[in-house]
């Protein structure tokens, strides 16, 4: 709510109390700040919401956003930091926390896995990081690096 609503609100309430006009403003505008701020409150991000955007904007992945999204990357940028500046806001209400989640949980930093997953081979093939002939059924993974199947035995 505006000022100037706050005070249309204080103005009508003062008119139906009887006494002094400048005690009945007083008393009327610390009813309806009460009430806007009591709505503030309850419109207001939980905690669990704000540390889940926190991570989120920590682990964005600026280099898929720029990549992906289908425009320029000067108008991209303001676009991040109006929703950066959003989500640090103190007064971040429920909505602006679901946009801003929705908004940066697109695009997070994918974590490789450590593990290798050995598969078997269905077909007989080439490693792509020695160029050795493999047979079907050998043990293999596929390596993004050498950018195809690696025999396993030789990790």
């Amino acid at each position: 709510m505006s000022k100037k609503g706050i005070m249309k609100k204080a103005v009508e309430l003062a008119r139906k109390m009887e006494g002094d006009w400048v005690a009945r403003m007083a008393l009327a505008l610390k009813k309806v700040w009460a009430t806007v701020k009591a709505q503030i409150k309850k419109n207001m991000a939980t905690e669990k919401q704000r540390n889940y955007l926190n991570t989120l904007v920590k682990n964005f992945d600026r280099k898929a956003y720029f990549h992906n999204e289908n425009m320029d990357t000067w108008t991209a940028e303001r676009v991040l930091t109006r929703m950066i500046k959003k989500a640090s806001d103190k007064y971040l209400t429920k909505k602006d926390a679901s946009q801003c989640i929705e908004f940066f949980a697109k695009y997070q930093v994918r974590k490789e896995k450590a593990t290798r997953k050995y598969i078997r081979a269905k077909y007989a093939g080439y490693c792509a990081e020695t160029g050795v002939r493999f047979e079907k059924g050998a043990l293999i993974f596929y390596c993004p690096v050498a950018g195809g199947y690696v025999l396993a035995e030789n990790y």
